[in-house]
């Protein structure tokens, strides 16, 4: 039952994050002429979009409880079998 609710979990986590990627992807294609033709406000929208997406797909590196950054991984990966 819990195997079963953690691959349940897991899926549903990845679809959310599978939308919000497109989501990101659709808002930055709509603002990436403005950018690269230099409007400012764009270019800061662009920023926050790839700030979202790395805080969405685990990509930032990882903090100790002190603030400093550490070497270790924050994304855990799940296997489906598991």
């Amino acid at each position: 039952m819990a195997k079963a609710l953690r691959e349940q979990t897991a899926e549903a986590v990845g679809s959310l994050r599978h939308m919000e990627n497109a989501r990101l992807d659709a808002l930055q294609s709509a603002l990436w002429d403005a950018a690269m033709a230099g409007e400012v406000k764009a270019v800061c929208s662009i920023v926050q979009i790839v700030g979202a997406r790395v805080r969405l797909n685990g990509l930032e590196p990882a903090k100790d409880g002190s603030g400093a950054m550490t070497s270790a991984p924050r994304t855990v990966v799940v296997s489906p079998t598991a």
